[in-house]
Order: structure tokens, then C-alpha cells, then sequence
């Protein structure tokens, strides 16, 4: 069943709704909110219902408690936050994991349609739960399999950005595809079958591959997908470490100091440390994720083995949805406090803002952390 906030998830969500939308949360509101004021509404919305599209979805760690409404043991689940006034989240507002007992029982109740009746929300609904997380090339893909295209305004990624990532995929898959078009007598221009990867609207033009990697046409396209999404996390993964030791700097920098000598902020600075030990214990977490595709391509490429990758690929939802995870949180740590630090006004962030950033961000990590 739906609940309401609690008195601290609304002051969440005020936070929430005051930065875009991340590799952790999807701000619909906000998408929406940003269009209307540019006298630019979104005539392709992500949903039918209407209040789906005003809403946040985020990617949430389960308390102990929270895991009991699910059967299968998972531990980050799609959590569907509806305010009760779009325009006054300081009302509150409903929410309810996708997934648990009952759920769209649930929904039906808070939005006043049931998903019976809108089945292509139902499909946006649970490829959402599906994904590690809402990266924007991957959200992108994900919909377009289900020929789901809405606003280009969704994926906060820039169409200059997207295709530098394409190029990025382009240059490491293409020693694969030489070696898929070996012997092949009507062989398809290998630009084209990159762009038919990349694209996800797999068809003869991949043929090669497939029959190379012995996999029949759903393994591919599932193979094919998490095997981009590794290739995505590769590439962002490459700027992170110098974002992460930014940040930790920079919160160090900000961090109070007492004027009458005494250590008064010693458990604010214990969670400092802590955090900051986390975000480095995860992107070492998340490169050896990304070491283990390099090994895998590797030794198909100079042994010429194909099937120790199709091994890889055939694993490769399970990995990827743990690195995903652990991308995302990172992203989503990094990317907040990118915000906050941009938007302030006075040089050292005020005391009570940073000191629940800071617990904020060392509650999230510490789910993700290994002791």
C-alpha cells in the first residue's frame, strides 16, 4: 500500500526537487516544471497518466524493514514518490515501492487510473525497476526497445555529449567487429553495424556477431545491452577519480570550525572522513568491475576466442547491475554536491546545509560499503 512522507522525506524531497534529475533519481517534476516555464510544454511525455509525469522516481537502498514487502532478496529496489500539490511540495506527498505486494493496487489508488488500462505504463513502469540505474544513454535505449520515445528533455544528457560516449563505444567495439566480419562473404559495412549496436535495433546487419558468439536473438540482444552498459560506465568512470578527490577537498575546505578551540563538530567530522574513505572504496569497487570486461575482451580479441566473451556477455546483467549501482550512487553524491556548491551565495556553505549533506551522503555510501 501507498504511505505518506514522514516529516524528514518531505524536507527530502524539497532537496530533491531542487536539482535535476540524476543516475539515482528521476525528477519528472522538474522536466516538466522547466518546460512549462519556457512556454515549451512536452507534448511527448513519459506517461499516459498524468500524474505519473510530475512525480520523482528514485533508486533507494532498503532498510531491513523496508525488504520485507519484497520475496526476492533484493536490496535496492524503484521507490515512486507523488506529491499531493506539484506546486506546494510542503504538503507532502505519497509513495510506494515498484514491485512490492500489491503495488499496482496501490497506484491505481493515488493516481485514480489503473494500470490495467494504461499497459504502456506498465511497460515504462517496470523496465525503470529493471535498470541499475537512470543514466541517460540507458534510459534512452531501455524505452526505445520499447519503442517508448518521449522528450528529449528526459535524458539530461546533451546530443554533443551522447555522441561523444557513441564514439567512445564506436573505437572499443571495433576490433570485435572486424573479427566478427572474418571469412564473411557479403560483409556489412562496419560503420553500419556499429550504428546498428549502438541503436539497439538489431537485424541482419549483426548477423555476424551473433552467429560468431553462438547466442540466440534474445541472449543477444540482453548480451548486447549489458555489454553497452558497461562500455557506458567505462566511460564515465574515467573522469570520476578526479571529481571524487574534488569533492573530498572540498568538503574538507568546507567543514566548521569551532572558535573556541574545542572539537564541537567531531561526529560531523568523523561522518566526513568516513564518506569520503566510501566514495574512494566504491570507484575502486567499480574499476574492478570494468577491469573484469577488459580481461574478458582482451582475450577474445588476441586469442581470437569468442566464446570466453559470449561467457562474459551471457553474465553480464548480473554485473552490470552492480556496477550500475555503484556508478550511480557515486554520481548521485557527486553530482548534488556539484549543485550545492555552484549555487551558493556565500563562499562556505552554511552549517545546518552541509551538515546534512554530509550525513546524508555518508547514511547513502554506507550501504554500499563493504564493512
Amino acid at each position: 500500500m501507498s504511505r505518506m512522507l514522514a516529516n524528514a522525506d518531505v524536507r527530502s524531497l524539497t532537496r530533491l526537487h531542487s536539482g535535476a534529475s540524476t543516475s539515482r533519481v528521476l525528477n519528472l517534476l522538474r522536466v516538466w516544471e522547466t518546460a512549462e516555464s519556457a512556454d515549451a510544454p512536452i507534448t511527448a511525455p513519459l506517461f499516459a497518466t498524468a500524474g505519473l509525469n510530475r512525480c520523482f522516481i528514485v533508486k533507494h537502498r532498503l532498510r531491513q524493514e523496508e525488504s520485507r514487502v519484497f520475496g526476492d532478496g533484493r536490496s535496492i529496489a524503484t521507490k515512486l514518490v507523488l506529491p499531493i500539490d506539484p506546486d506546494d511540495l510542503r504538503v507532502g506527498g505519497r509513495y510506494l515501492f515498484l514491485g512490492e505486494t500489491d503495488w499496482m493496487d496501490s497506484l491505481s489508488q493515488v493516481t485514480g487510473v489503473h494500470l490495467n488500462n494504461r499497459p504502456s505504463d506498465l511497460r515504462v513502469l517496470k523496465a525503470l525497476d529493471g535498470l541499475p540505474s537512470f543514466d541517460p544513454f540507458l534510459l534512452r535505449e531501455r524505452l526505445g526497445r520499447l519503442e517508448v520515445r518521449p522528450d528529449h528533455r528526459y535524458f539530461n544528457l546533451g546530443e554533443a555529449e551522447i555522441a561523444k560516449m557513441e564514439s567512445f563505444v564506436s573505437a572499443e567495439i571495433s576490433e570485435l567487429v572486424e573479427l566478427a566480419l572474418r571469412g564473411v562473404r557479403e560483409k556489412p559495412e562496419p560503420a553500419r553495424m556499429i550504428r546498428v549496436l549502438l541503436s539497439g535495433d538489431y537485424g541482419d546487419a549483426t548477423e555476424p556477431l551473433r552467429r560468431m558468439l553462438r547466442m540466440g536473438l534474445e541472449e543477444f540482444s540482453e548480451g548486447m545491452f549489458g555489454w553497452k552498459g558497461f562500455l557506458y560506465y567505462k566511460w564515465i568512470c574515467a573522469p570520476l577519480e578526479a571529481e571524487i578527490s574534488m569533492a573530498i577537498r572540498e568538503m574538507q575546505a568546507g567543514m566548521p570550525v569551532s572558535r573556541d578551540g574545542e572539537n564541537r563538530f567531531g561526529p560531523l567530522d568523523t561522518a566526513r572522513k568516513r564518506l569520503s574513505r566510501n566514495l574512494l572504496s566504491v570507484l575502486a569497487r567499480a574499476h574492478t568491475f570494468i577491469a573484469g570486461y577488459d580481461e574478458a575482451y582482451a582475450v577474445m580479441v588476441k586469442a581470437q576466442n569468442p566464446m570466453a566473451f559470449r561467457h562474459f556477455l551471457l553474465s553480464s546483467p548480473i554485473l552490470f547491475i552492480e556496477l550500475g549501482e555503484l556508478v550511480g550512487v557515486l554520481q548521485h553524491v557527486l553530482q548534488f554536491w556539484r549543485y550545492r556548491q555552484d549555487n551558493q551565495i556565500s563562499s562556505r556553505m552554511p552549517l545546518k546545509e552541509y551538515s546534512d549533506l554530509i550525513l546524508d551522503f555518508d547514511s547513502l555510501m554506507a550501504g554500499f560499503s563493504p564493512s
